[in-house]
């Protein structure tokens, strides 16, 4: 980009992308006793997601002050809307992300910037529902800003 985009930006972590991206590697074991497997399983953690990619963009934008929420990479707080469960726990996703929103008014952003579709639209209704001046946006948006 080559037209500054002047705002302090924090970007979410959101599950799909971000956590649940960790390398998945086939088990070659069986199962025994009451499900109990031979070799244990390596539980995928989060560890490995994709975290600084979408951050290295972030920062290559002129004007973007970058600034990190209390809780990122694997342990982001989730917004609560993905995978189904936006419309199967309305309330829960709501609180979620009111949550997530409080973090990011803690860090003084004024731009929220999530990769998730499902992320997106559930930190903009919870703004529009409670009158929050935090602009949200998805990823791959910010190359259509003017």
């Amino acid at each position: 980009m080559k037209k500054a985009f002047n705002t302090r930006m924090t970007y979410h972590d959101s599950c799909s992308i971000s956590r649940l991206s960790d390398k998945w590697t086939p088990w070659e074991g069986k199962r025994g006793w009451m499900g109990c497997v031979e070799p244990r399983l390596k539980r995928r953690r989060g560890t490995e997601g994709l975290y600084a990619q979408p951050r290295n963009i972030l920062k290559a934008i002129p004007g973007v002050d970058l600034i990190e929420m209390p809780r990122t990479r694997e342990n982001a707080f989730c917004c609560g809307a993905g995978r189904g469960a936006k419309e199967a726990f309305p309330e829960f996703a709501t609180s979620s992300a009111q949550n997530r929103l409080e973090e990011v008014k803690y860090v003084g952003a004024e731009t929220l910037v999530s990769a998730c579709p499902w992320c997106k639209n559930n930190f903009a209704q919870a703004v529009k529902a409670n009158g929050n001046d935090v602009q949200v946006l998805i990823f791959r948006k910010l190359s259509a800003r003017p």
